[in-house]
């Protein structure tokens, strides 16, 4: 008999998985230490990435976020299911909600000229 992934099979979604009160379940977001599948590796990868991560799902207590936001955030702790990193904070951990601009920032600590001069930095 083989082995079913898991991982391909379930999902964490706000209706299997629910926050109390005034918590927020999110999926943390990886910095990857290579570029793709090459192997190789990137410069600077000890720079510290400030932790964000995707809300998959609020307590009814929560106001300052919501489903699929974007959040910076202290973490901490965090847990592993089928997979996938995930972090369950207060409301007080949640230090802001961001865009996607921002987001991809934050994943590209180390601008290339062009980015630089593309935001006029």
């Amino acid at each position: 008999m083989s082995e079913v992934d898991l991982s391909e099979v379930v999902k964490i979604t706000p209706d299997n998985f629910k926050p109390t009160l005034n918590r927020v379940l999110i999926q943390i977001v990886k910095e990857s230490s290579t570029y793709g599948a090459t192997g190789i590796s990137k410069v600077d990868t000890n720079i510290q990435v400030e932790p964000y991560g995707y809300v998959i799902s609020v307590g009814e207590q929560v106001k300052s976020c919501k489903e699929n936001d974007i959040v910076l955030c202290d973490i901490p702790a965090t847990f592993s299911l089928f997979g996938t990193e995930y972090a369950l904070l207060t409301e007080m951990n949640i230090k802001a909600v961001i865009s996607k601009d921002v987001a991809d920032e934050f994943t590209n600590v180390i601008a290339t000229k062009d980015r630089k001069a593309k935001l006029k930095i």
